[in-house]
């Protein structure tokens, strides 16, 4: 079965408990079409970019058996964008900033854009709650429907060579 740090954030912190690193990788995997429904109600925030989206080349490492020495695998196109969002309360003066950061998979500048927004609307402990139910969750389920799907393909084409070797010795006989 097919292990991964999803599946391990899955069964430690069920559908509650998101810290900034797992929403970021959750964000990064969501489907666009899922950030941008979530965004429809948003669309009065005022963001000013700090870093303009880019897209950049990652190497990608690996160890043989998850233990041996790393090598290089090959490369992986990743976009980012860094700004800050600006909230004003009902009840202060003083609007509040919050630094949104994305890097997702590919060159999606919408998704990227989407991402750090929401990064940032999460830090807020007045949208956090709601975004939590209404957009993590929802993705979590769907990675979650992702790695099981993956999980069944990959057991569905598992070869028992045991029964394989006892399968030629029987009609050898």
């Amino acid at each position: 079965m097919i292990h991964s740090y999803i599946d391990k954030m899955i069964e430690k912190n069920g559908f509650t408990n998101f810290d900034r690193p797992q929403w970021i990788g959750l964000l990064a995997r969501a489907p666009l079409s899922l950030l941008n429904q979530a965004f429809e109600s948003y669309t009065h925030l005022h963001c000013e970019i700090l870093k303009p989206y880019e897209i950049v080349s990652y190497m990608v490492q690996a160890r043989t058996g998850s233990t041996g020495q790393r090598f290089n695998v090959g490369e992986v196109t990743v976009s980012r964008m860094t700004l800050k969002l600006t909230l004003s309360k009902n009840n202060s003066t003083q609007p509040q900033n919050y630094i949104g950061v994305a890097y997702v998979r590919g060159a999606n500048e919408r998704q990227t854009r989407l991402a750090a927004i929401f990064d940032a609307l999460l830090q807020d402990e007045g949208h956090h709650p709601t975004l939590v139910l209404e957009l993590l969750e929802p993705i979590q389920k769907i990675i979650k429907h992702d790695h099981e799907l993956a999980n069944q393909k990959v057991r569905a084409t598992k070869v028992d060579f045991f029964t394989v070797a006892r399968e030629n010795t029987a009609t050898q006989v």
